[in-house]
């Protein structure tokens, strides 16, 4: 398959799209942001969290886990790390950024106006 056939159907990504996924994989999480966790063989630990203003996820019954200004990839070692030997024993964990705090919108009116 030719590469412009390759890039049309989605089975290799542009230089930009490549560009746009190396800078958001060093993008600092903050508060406000919500990350897509998965744990493979976990699916009650598998959906999006956001980030609390404290800087932590809730992972429910396994607690909360600080993930503020680390990277998505030091955050899935953050969360393996905390997940094994306490409640599996060898987790395979993926972190992505869904939405950035600055990019969401709010509708709510500003005060003291």
């Amino acid at each position: 398959m030719a590469r412009d056939e390759a890039l049309k159907r989605g089975y290799i990504l542009s230089e930009a799209e490549n560009q746009e996924r190396r800078r958001l994989a060093e993008v600092r999480l903050k508060p406000g942001d919500v990350v897509f966790i998965t744990v493979i063989g976990e699916p009650s630990l598998t959906h999006s969290y956001t980030i609390t203003s404290s800087g932590e996820i809730d992972l429910g019954y396994v607690g909360r886990i600080a993930v503020a200004g680390l990277t998505q990839r030091e955050a899935a070692i953050r969360i393996r790390e905390h997940l094994e030997g306490r409640f599996i024993a060898e987790a395979d964990v993926d972190v992505k950024l869904m939405a950035l705090k600055s990019a969401q919108k709010t509708d709510q009116p500003a005060l003291g106006r």
